[in-house]
């Protein structure tokens, strides 16, 4: 098993970027990625949307220069991602079947980059939507928000952050599994042992009990979510 997900799981290897650089023709995404969820409020998005001049994709391929380009294309695919899917499926109004070109193209390219359909799945939703405020502190909740978001409710930063945790508290479990696996070939059942105690200790204990349910069912208001929902359609 490669090192990098025994040591973060299915997050990526750094922390994802935050922003683009000030001056980088890409910092635009990050203020529309900022407005996003207010523009969705607004029975004009789509033609606003129709009208952007959305910057491409100019830096050299991340293969030859993985340190330096990766977490911009990643962040450049979320933006990107989040946009046609508010575009598609802005509430209120019935789903588009066409995505127009200029958000199309720039999405469809960086998806190329990156070896992945051109759509927002879960790595852009989740794996490379978030932030820690204090960067030597656990990922974490309390200690992480995310970068872009459809709505201004809390409940979906909340939706997001438990799954970017529960993914750190799995890169526990793939180094159990590793050692578990050495530990096996070798003879060695106490640490066999150990290890599957700490993988159903994670289920139970965190995954289970501590995470998934609590922290879900803690932050989600219907009421507000619907309250939304009705303003948009309005």
């Amino acid at each position: 098993m490669e090192q990098t997900f025994v040591e973060h799981g299915f997050l990526p290897e750094r922390d994802p970027l935050k922003e683009f650089p000030h001056d980088s023709p890409l910092a635009v995404l990050d203020e529309l990625g900022r407005d996003l969820p207010s523009l969705l409020e607004d029975a004009g998005f789509r033609k606003l949307v129709r009208g952007l001049r959305l910057p491409e994709w100019s830096l050299p391929d991340p293969c030859d220069r993985p340190e330096e380009t990766l977490r911009q294309l990643r962040l450049y695919y979320v933006r990107l991602g989040f946009l046609a899917s508010a575009y598609v499926n802005q509430v209120g109004l019935p789903p588009e079947t066409v995505l127009p070109h200029n958000v199309a193209a720039p999405l469809c390219r960086a998806c190329e980059l990156l070896g992945r359909p051109p759509i927002l799945s879960y790595d852009g939703y989740a794996l490379y939507n978030w932030k820690r405020f204090d960067p030597a502190g656990p990922i974490a909740l309390g200690n992480i928000d995310t970068l872009q978001n459809f709505v201004h409710l809390y409940d979906e930063h909340w939706f997001i952050l438990v799954h970017v945790e529960i993914e750190a508290i799995a890169a526990e479990i793939l180094a159990a599994i590793e050692s578990a696996a050495a530990a096996y070939t070798s003879g060695d059942s106490a640490t066999v042992n150990r290890d599957l105690a700490m993988i159903a200790g994670a289920y139970s204990g965190g995954f289970r009990r501590k995470w998934i349910r609590p922290s879900t069912s803690r932050r989600f208001d219907p009421t507000s979510a619907s309250s939304n929902a009705s303003s948009t359609k309005g």
